[in-house]
């Protein structure tokens, strides 16, 4: 028994298929843009460590957090955020019995 399509569903289908291929590539491009960002702004990085902006000023003024400042305006690399976040980083252990 052989099933026929409608053309008119064919269509709709395929074009709600390339919609959400439009969708996933524009996210991947996205993603890759963010993953290779060399220099980070102050609301990136407030959004990336989800914090407010006393307490990223609090990281910089105690040295946790290193930057670079171009008159008023502050930016971060990479290796700044990577270094902060190891300072905080704890080691996992096991309660021996």
């Amino acid at each position: 028994m052989q099933t026929l399509i409608d053309y008119n569903d064919a269509v709709k289908s395929n074009e709600q298929l390339v919609a959400s291929l439009v969708k996933e590539v524009a996210s991947l491009k996205e993603y890759i843009q963010l993953s290779q960002k060399v220099v980070y702004t102050n609301k990136e990085v407030l959004e990336l460590l989800d914090i407010n902006p006393k307490t990223l000023k609090k990281y910089r003024d105690n040295g946790w957090l290193g930057y670079t400042q171009y008159g008023d305006k502050f930016y971060y690399t990479l290796d700044d955020l990577m270094q902060f976040m190891k300072g905080g980083h704890q080691e996992a252990f096991a309660l021996k019995n």
